[in-house]
């Protein structure tokens, strides 16, 4: 997440695809706006899964102590903000609620070494996890599911703030009318997108907020 944060910022890319906790950070630099947002099974919003190993004797956060624990990536919003800023809400500090923690800078990563095993639990993004279970339907028994989090506003695509006014219409339109041709639905299809509509920053004012409760999950 921080790579393509990153080139973003260097100029070396235009447009970018981030999540939602990614682009506060480069919004809060001026490097980047908001481009346009996909939709997904009718929404423009998505949360946070708190997942446990099947067996691992745990129904709530509470249960989740001392255990370990899988964060995506320290950007990650439903991977990382969002169940650091729960556990804070609980008057604890992720670091020392969990037993051990580590990053696996995937949702998929975090979902399989759930079900694997591997560690006790993790936070994943529903879409990713819908989209893993729809390929692999065998993984929903192999996890639990401990609670979601509120809705938050869709990881968004971006564009470098600098670019041409003229390439950042070109750009939008682009997506805005993908869902009208052929090659446009079927390029969609592939993402698991319906279309993309444009976006509104206060959508993202939620996630900002536990971004300043938690503090920057780079630091």
């Amino acid at each position: 997440y921080g790579e393509v944060n990153q080139l973003v910022a260097r100029g070396e890319v235009d447009v970018a695809f981030v999540c939602s906790g990614a682009y506060l950070p480069l919004r809060e630099q001026g490097a980047a706006e908001l481009l346009a947002v996909p939709v997904v099974d009718g929404t423009t919003t998505y949360f946070s899964m708190i997942l446990a190993r099947q067996g691992l004797p745990a129904t709530t956060m509470e249960d989740l102590r001392g255990t370990t624990f899988a964060f995506v990536d320290p950007l990650s919003n439903s991977g990382f903000y969002y169940p650091s800023w729960r556990i804070r809400r609980m008057g604890e500090d992720a670091e020392t609620f969990f037993g051990e923690t580590t990053f696996t800078h995937s949702h998929e990563t975090s979902l399989e070494m759930v079900a694997e095993g591997v560690v006790d639990a993790a936070a994943v993004d529903n879409l990713v996890f819908e989209a893993v279970a729809d390929q692999r339907p065998e993984i929903r028994d192999r996890v639990q599911y401990i609670e979601n989090s509120e809705r938050f506003g869709i990881p968004p695509v971006v564009v470098r703030a600098d670019l041409a006014p003229s390439t950042k219409r070109a750009s939008r339109t682009a997506l805005l009318e993908m869902h009208e041709t052929p090659e446009g639905r079927a390029a969609l299809q592939q993402l698991g997108f319906e279309r993309f509509l444009e976006g509104k920053d206060e959508h993202y004012d939620t996630v900002q907020q536990m971004i300043l409760e938690v503090g920057d999950g780079t630091r």
